[in-house]
């Protein structure tokens, strides 16, 4: 029995003025059924294209998907039509969280009416008064007070944490299986960030749902998701639990994410062979992405794409050091 969700050789272009870009190029990752799995990058890397790819929501064009499979329960959704994703997948088994409510939510419309919509939506026989239960026991799902008097609201007189509960309901009100939660808490303080990732996860441990939690913050990601991948202008270049992650990161650019200095790292140094780059460099999809960046890159990373290598059973980097190091043991 296959994964839950499993992603290969995923290959998204975008149409540019230059001529087509590659943003996403995944080699494999997967989830397994009730686990959160973490996907951290800082802006850019592709995190949210991923999850639009796996929701079936990229915009077409100027993002086209050449190659690769998406199964979600056997099933590959790349084969699946806008129609068929649109009733059997979207919303009723996998859901999104967006990370800035106020562009997710209606401004004219109450919140209980869009609540409501989307439960009808999935559920047309559902009298009045059944839609009307459903929309107050989403709200006390997500713990907002008042709930007759909520639902009634306008998104303009809620605060920033109560619309992303608000999308949170909406994310669950048909029974989602799969939840992807694209940086749900990115544009919240501090103390409102605690209140709806304790929300998040309590729900997912009652509601026993398989989270895609995809965040600019590393160490965030390491607090919510047992596994963790790291994600680098579209290609994830480290990956294992979220403890070997935090205590052995391996690749020079999740050292840089947490704030480790490479100087500490000197007995894994390779000195640096060959700095020359230009951006006829950055483009090449068959390199090492960060080889612009990285203070230990070697010849071989001017010459090909560095492989995949076991650090042990839990953990896998995609890095010529490594790979190097092995070699010599």
């Amino acid at each position: 029995m296959g994964a839950y969700l499993e992603i290969k050789n995923l290959q998204v272009n975008v149409e540019i003025i230059e001529g087509c870009k590659r943003v996403l190029d995944i080699d494999h990752f997967c989830v397994e059924k009730g686990e959160t799995f973490g996907i951290v990058g800082e802006s850019g890397a592709g995190k949210s294209i991923l999850a639009q790819s796996i929701l079936g929501i990229l915009p077409y064009p100027p993002a086209i998907i050449e190659n690769g499979t998406i199964f979600f329960q056997g099933k590959d959704l790349l084969q699946l039509n806008g129609k068929k994703m649109q009733s059997d997948i979207r919303g009723k088994k996998i859901s999104m969280i967006f990370q800035d409510p106020m562009s997710s939510l209606n401004p004219v419309f109450r919140v209980g009416d869009q609540i409501r919509n989307v439960i009808k939506k999935h559920n047309r026989n559902m009298s009045r008064d059944e839609l009307d239960n459903e929309v107050l026991e989403k709200l006390r799902m997500v713990k907002l007070p008042d709930v007759e008097n909520t639902k009634n609201k306008y998104p303009n007189e809620l605060s920033g944490g109560q619309r992303q509960r608000i999308i949170i309901a909406i994310a669950l009100s048909c029974g989602a299986e799969l939840l992807i939660a694209d940086e749900p808490t990115r544009n919240l303080d501090v103390t409102i960030q605690a209140g709806v990732l304790k929300l998040l996860f309590g729900l997912k441990k009652k509601l026993g749902i398989t989270t895609l939690f995809i965040a600019n913050n590393i160490n965030l990601v390491f607090i919510v998701s047992q596994k963790v991948g790291v994600l680098y202008k579209g290609k994830i270049i480290e990956m294992g639990t979220a403890q070997e992650i935090k205590n052995n990161p391996h690749h020079p650019y999740t050292l840089d994410l947490l704030g480790i200095s490479h100087n500490e790292n000197k007995e894994k140094v390779i000195p640096v062979k060959n700095k020359s780059l230009t951006k006829e460099w950055e483009n090449q999809y068959t390199l090492c992405p960060y080889i612009n960046q990285c203070p230990f890159s070697v010849d071989q990373c001017f010459q090909s794409q560095p492989p995949v290598v076991k650090v042990n059973s839990n953990h896998v980097v995609s890095c010529f050091r490594d790979f190097m190091e092995m070699e010599r043991r």
